[in-house]
C-alpha cells in the first residue's frame, strides 16, 4: 500500500488541538505585531519578541505543493474556537515542534 506523507500528516494532525504561545514582536513595529508560536524556544528575534500568553488552536487543514526544482512546501491552517484562522510562525518546517493537547 502506497500512502503519501501528506495523507499521513493530514490523518495524524487535522482536528488536533495544539498548544500555542502568544507573542508580541516589536522588531518592525514599535506597537508590536501579535502572532502565535508552537514552540516557545523559537522566538525569531529574542531581544524584540516577548511571549505574552498561552493559548491553543485546532489544525484545520494541511495543504502541500511541489514546485519542480524548488521542492516541497506545506501550509498548515490553525483556527481558534470560532473557526477564525490564527497567524502562526514556525509551523511550516519539518523541524517544527507541536504539543498536541488531548
Amino acid at each position: 500500500m502506497k500512502t503519501s506523507l501528506t495523507d499521513i500528516l493530514i490523518k495524524a494532525l487535522v482536528n488536533k488541538k495544539i498548544k500555542l504561545y502568544k507573542v508580541l514582536d516589536k522588531t518592525y513595529n514599535p506597537n508590536g505585531n501579535e502572532y502565535y508560536l508552537t514552540d516557545k524556544d523559537e522566538l525569531s528575534h529574542p531581544k524584540k519578541c516577548q511571549i505574552i500568553g498561552e493559548s491553543y488552536g485546532f489544525i484545520k487543514s494541511i495543504e502541500t505543493i511541489n514546485v519542480p526544482y524548488e521542492g516541497d512546501s506545506y501550509d498548515v491552517i490553525v483556527v481558534d474556537d470560532s473557526g477564525t484562522p490564527m497567524h502562526i510562525n514556525g509551523i511550516y518546517s519539518i523541524t517544527s515542534k507541536l504539543e498536541i493537547l488531548e
